[in-house]
């Protein structure tokens, strides 16, 4: 469950040692970011792929696979994305694209909130809103804090498989889960809901540059996730296409939340296609 490109290495960034893969040439430069509880190792597939003509980039976050856990700052996804654009401003290109997956879709979108100059286009895999409404937002929080938001994410975390979803590929990552410091992840979950509350509209609707969604599953009004039959039927998609109207977005089918290894040949090729289309434009 590994990346092995033979040039990962550690930068110390912000108080952090950040675990990264760099490989391959090309422009842009394809930067790959997990999502909460995960791993770099997650992008095995697409950075394998995408090497031969790109220089291809992934980190893991602080907190997160073999990167160091740091005194983390109130704003989590501020911090991941202020180490980002530290990594790309040393590993990176004058044409960077982020490829967010879930959390790392928050992050991507605070990165270019930060300095939209480095960042050419967006790629955000299995992203979501949290409650919109105030009190169900609270709510969450308050639940959060009361189960813990490590116990939480282990609660959710069997939805995001598909019952086909090879048995040693969910261990792995259930003990990497395990494996993370209870109160940082905490902090980065309710990090992500303030982020989202406060800034995902207006972020979305400020971009200025090419956007791409590809999305896999939604959750129903009962909070179970589940794969995706249509598009017209994720409230996510619906809500970024009034943000952005020009979004392109496509749906990935029989896989579960984690699309990029359910089905790494269709969200290689829709990365591809993408690039393929803006590729005059940055």
């Amino acid at each position: 469950m590994t990346v092995n490109l033979g040039n990962s290495m550690f930068e110390d960034i912000l108080g952090c040692r950040l675990a990264v893969d760099v490989a391959g040439e090309g422009c842009p430069v394809l930067i790959f970011l997990h999502g909460g509880g995960a791993s770099r190792s997650d992008w095995a597939a697409q950075l394998q792929h995408f090497q031969s003509a790109f220089r291809v980039i992934a980190c893991d976050f602080p907190g997160h696979g073999a990167s160091s856990t740091p005194v983390l700052p109130a704003d989590a996804i501020h911090y991941f994305a202020a180490a980002l654009l530290e990594l790309i401003s040393r590993r990176g290109g004058p044409a960077n694209v982020l490829v967010g997956h879930s959390m790392g879709c928050w992050v991507a979108l605070e990165a270019y909130r930060q300095d939209p100059s480095r960042v050419a286009a967006i790629v955000l895999i299995e992203c979501a809103r949290f409650p919109e409404d105030p009190d169900a937002r609270d709510a969450l929080i308050a639940n959060v804090r009361r189960i813990g938001g490590k116990t939480l994410l282990a609660l959710h975390y069997p939805d995001m498989f598909l019952p086909q979803t090879e048995s040693a590929r969910v261990a792995y990552c259930l003990e990497r889960l395990e494996s993370l410091s209870a109160p940082f992840i905490e902090s980065v979950i309710l990090s992500a809901i303030a982020w989202d509350g406060v800034h995902m509209s207006e972020t979305l609707r400020s971009l200025e540059v090419p956007l791409l969604i590809l999305q896999s599953t939604g959750v129903n009004a009962s909070g179970r996730r589940g794969p995706l039959q249509s598009l017209e039927d994720s409230d996510w998609v619906r809500f970024v296409k009034r943000c952005a109207p020009t979004v392109e977005a496509h749906l990935i089918q029989n896989a579960g939340h984690f699309p990029q290894f359910d089905q790494p040949q269709a969200v290689n090729a829709a990365i591809e296609a993408f690039i393929a289309r803006i590729g005059r434009r940055v």
